[in-house]
């Protein structure tokens, strides 16, 4: 029986190696293919509304998690609040300031600003930014989908906005620790 397996190997060593390449090839693709993929995450950390001339200021705080091994570009976000849609602002805006004072001089001033368009997060990495956009009085809906438009695709998730809402004043508070 042995001799019969060695024999049978040996007659056919090239074909059996042929097959377990190609499998091992097939198994290497399948995992390039799942870690490779769009595998992007937006957590809000938390948001707060401001009225600033007359329209509705949304300032959000989020994090964005890019799980897959490739770079990915984030080129808009779209809330969807019932039927409603509503973009972010590309533009960088200066959402808050603050000045470190030594006997009445100032020492050290410091800004915040909100993110600029396109957002480029690395693969297996992630960011903390702050993005505006212009809104309602009040997200209505529990279940809001925030759409992120990137360069490999689009990505729809559902959240409940409501729950990350905090007054402008716990907002300034919270993100005080952007203050380095």
């Amino acid at each position: 029986m042995m001799n019969e397996l060695l024999e049978f190997i040996k007659s056919h060593y090239s074909s059996i190696l042929s097959i377990s390449a190609f499998i091992i090839s097939l198994i290497n693709l399948v995992y390039l293919v799942l870690t490779n993929r769009k595998n992007l995450k937006i957590n809000i950390v938390n948001y707060t509304i401001a009225n600033v001339n007359n329209k509705n200021f949304y300032m959000f705080n989020i994090e964005l998690i890019n799980k897959s091994r490739l770079p990915i570009s984030i080129n808009e976000i779209t809330i969807k609040d019932n039927k409603e849609k509503y973009k972010i602002i590309k533009s960088p805006r200066m959402l808050a300031e603050k000045d470190r004072k030594r006997n009445s001089e100032i020492i050290r001033h410091q800004e915040i600003h909100s993110a600029k368009f396109p957002i480029n997060v690395l693969g297996l990495s992630s960011e903390q930014k702050f993005i505006v956009m212009y809104g309602p009085e009040k997200i209505k809906s529990n279940n809001s989908i925030i759409i992120i438009s990137t360069n490999r695709g689009k990505i729809v998730q559902k959240d409940n906005l409501n729950k990350y809402f905090l007054r402008t004043s716990d907002f300034t508070n919270e993100t005080s620790e952007y203050y380095d």
